[in-house]
């Protein structure tokens, strides 16, 4: 079934050309099932260092996402779509997109943010150099460089006010990022609340703690992969949520990025940083996205319509994700 929706936004899918299985694969599935939306392709290359192609190329997605001045989808090119689950077709229902362009003031993206001009303001190769990545990992914040730059540089901006200022600085943005969780837990359920990023692709894989382990190991059946106990979404592989209404959960703790909705301008900010990041320590970017669901609402399909294609090489038996029919548990240890 040919997909339309009440808003529109485009699709950038990532692919290194070279592999014209998944380049044609893509090209197919999106003509198909997506006539619509207009589609991109953003060249991942393949002979970087492992990961880094890769994370690079959704950087470089998301930032060409960013300066379409509207809400946009970032697919990997080994994805499959339609696994029996949910019409993306139920979005514009159940989610409030109708006052999306008030809420996300896009008409003013274009301004604030040159991409015209990025690829000569950003200087990629001494990024690296200029950020404090040693930092990056425990607030992903960018650090002033240290004292001398002369401000002619985004990188390299004047050192102003003492160490004082900028503690109480970072002080407030910790209280600014509690109060936005607070908000995010308020609004639980309500879709006057809009949604920052939404996955139209899930993953099993996440975070999982011992403690965790330990009652999934007693709760949940050999042959199960996702239990709900106490309106809590938990995976067999560390992945977790909380249940939001029929259609979506909200996510916790999910690796994985092959089909990502942005929506909120600063989820899309927030990920470039992941992204730079994981680039810098050679690492595949989706393993930090935790982070940003912390501190962002980020909802997932609980029956997905984009899942990885094992006959071309995708991770078909952990993103074949289907929430039909499982299992409520009620238990007082959660």
């Amino acid at each position: 079934m040919k997909h339309t929706y009440m808003f529109d936004y485009d699709i950038y899918w990532i692919n290194c050309s070279e592999n014209r299985v998944r380049y044609e694969h893509m090209r197919a599935l999106l003509e198909k099932e997506f006539p619509n939306n207009k589609h991109h392709h953003v060249e991942a290359i393949i002979h970087k260092p492992k990961y880094n192609g890769i994370t690079m190329a959704h950087m470089v997605a998301v930032m060409k996402g960013m300066s379409s001045g509207k809400p946009f989808l970032v697919v990997e090119d080994d994805v499959g779509g339609n696994c029996g689950g949910s019409s993306p077709l139920t979005l514009s229902n159940s989610l409030r997109f109708d006052t999306l362009s008030n809420s996300l003031r896009f008409d003013t993206l274009s301004n604030s943010l040159r991409f015209d001009t990025l690829s000569n303001s950003l200087r990629f190769d001494t990024l690296l150099n200029s950020l404090r990545f040693d930092t990056l990992t425990n607030d992903l914040s960018f650090v002033t460089p240290p004292c001398g730059g002369n401000g002619s540089s985004p990188l390299t901006p004047p050192c102003q006010g003492d160490h004082k200022e900028k503690e109480k600085e970072k002080e407030k943005e910790k209280e600014k990022e509690k109060e936005k969780e607070k908000e995010n837990d308020k609004g639980k359920g309500d879709w006057k609340q809009t949604p920052d990023a939404i996955y139209l692709g899930l993953s099993y894989w996440g975070n999982m703690k011992m403690s965790r382990k330990k009652i999934l190991a007693e709760c949940m059946n050999k042959d199960e992969k996702i239990v709900l106990i106490n309106n809590k979404v938990f995976m067999k592989k560390g992945a977790r949520g909380e249940d939001w209404d029929e259609h979506f959960f909200r996510i916790r703790d999910m690796f994985g990025a092959h089909a990502i909705l942005y929506i909120s301008k600063a989820y899309m900010v927030e990920t470039l940083k992941i992204c730079i990041m994981a680039v810098s320590m050679n690492k595949p970017h989706d393993i930090y996205l935790p982070k940003l669901q912390k501190k962002y609402l980020v909802l997932g399909q609980k029956n997905p319509w984009f899942y990885q294609l094992g006959k071309i090489g995708g991770q078909e038996a952990g993103t074949k994700i289907n929430f039909s029919g499982i299992r409520k548990i009620t238990s007082e240890n959660i």
